[in-house]
């Protein structure tokens, strides 16, 4: 008989009252390794090219999680660099009024794409909220079979997984599998076990 995917794997990562992760293929017991497929998300739906990367008192969107300026180096100007073609201090001192001009500009949605994230119109992506299941993604732009269930709403994971649906029933296991944290690394003992998977 061939072997479910998810059959007798654990969530082996859980951030307490969080998220609950599933599915790594690094984990997989039987040693299935899933391909990943496109990416499946309306970034338009989830309203990301409305939201400015700056606000008004100049922060930047906390969906971005930006924490330092480091963060902020590696995932907005780096790409935002690469995508306008400049590869030398010189090309940005010519062009720095320019790059001033285009972050203020930035919607959250053009920074996904310049790290490399693809985006489909007419999906209706919905927001992640609580009890969202979604793929996580692989690389920008393709997720694999690694699963997220969301406890909280997480704005940080709109346009960066892929929604495939939502707890309706049981929601209460959800929390009381979300309450401890496990780390594949440090306590996967304490990982619940998914005995069977199906689709309804």
């Amino acid at each position: 008989m061939k072997s479910r995917y998810y059959d007798q794997s654990s969530f082996h990562t859980v951030v307490p009252g969080r998220t609950l992760r599933a599915g790594n293929p690094a984990l997989n017991r039987f040693g299935l390794q899933p391909e990943s497929i496109r990416a499946e998300i309306d970034g338009a739906a989830l309203g990301l090219d409305t939201r400015p990367l700056f606000s008004s008192s100049a922060e930047v969107d906390p969906s971005l999680a930006i924490a330092n300026r480091e963060d902020f180096e590696r995932e907005i100007l780096a790409p935002l660099y690469l995508a306008e073609g400049i590869d030398t201090a010189q090309a940005l001192r010519n062009q720095s009024e320019k790059m001033m001009q285009r972050l203020q500009q930035m919607s959250v949605l053009d920074v996904l794409e310049n790290l490399g994230h693809r985006y489909s119109a007419a999906l209706g992506t919905q927001p992640i909220t609580q009890g969202t299941v979604a793929l996580m993604t692989t690389t920008p732009g393709e997720t694999g079979v690694e699963l997220v269930i969301s406890l909280l709403p997480s704005p940080w994971l709109d346009g960066r997984v892929t929604p495939i649906g939502n707890v309706v029933d049981g929601m209460s296991v959800i929390g009381e599998i979300g309450s401890i944290e496990v780390n594949p690394r440090r306590n996967a003992e304490l990982g619940t076990t998914i005995y069977s998977m199906r689709i309804l």
